[in-house]
């Protein structure tokens, strides 16, 4: 018997769902901007005017967030597990030469690297408007936080979508 890898993973399927899905990312990070960093540049020259925004927006407690974090992974998910749902994309891939465990992993991890690289980006925004009214470790608080919380809503995302047989199935199990 073969010594096989549960954890392994394709470097060329990620590059092709990130060549294929690219849009979920640039989209999230936009949402993020817009919600975290668009206000701090507006107010950049008296800072101090968002100085509660900011602290609510660090704090997770910010109103689009949680929307957000719980959004932005569903949609990563059933992209993802869309080789579970078309039979057309599920017969084309698994005619590759990958084992279905190389490329469940490979989607999984392609899932939450475009669910998590828009809030790494953000965080670094954050990073560089930091003035006297927000901390790094108050970012870096902000940045752990919010990438439990993605990884817990993705992860009960891809367990629905993989107990389901369809988009709609995986929609309302995930809810």
């Amino acid at each position: 018997m073969k010594n096989k890898n549960i954890f392994s993973v394709s470097p060329a399927l990620i590059r092709e769902n990130f060549k294929l899905c690219w849009y979920v990312p640039a989209l999230a990070f936009l949402l993020y901007f817009f919600a975290g960093i668009f206000p701090i540049m507006l107010n950049l020259p008296d800072i101090s005017l968002v100085a509660g925004y900011i602290k609510s927006s660090l704090n997770n407690y910010n109103v689009v967030y949680p929307f957000y974090m719980a959004g932005i992974p569903l949609v990563a998910a059933m992209l993802m597990m869309s080789f579970f749902h078309k039979p057309a994309k599920a017969l084309a891939l698994h005619a590759q030469p990958y084992s279905r465990s190389r490329l469940f992993n490979s989607h999984v991890l392609t899932g939450w690297l475009m669910c998590i690289i828009p809030v790494v980006l953000t965080a670094l925004l954050y990073l560089v408007f930091m003035k006297d009214i927000y901390t790094f470790s108050a970012v870096m608080k902000w940045l752990a936080s919010s990438i439990g919380i993605i990884t817990f809503f993705y992860g009960m995302y891809i367990l629905a979508g993989s107990l389901s047989g369809n988009y709609a199935m995986h929609l309302l199990l995930s809810g």
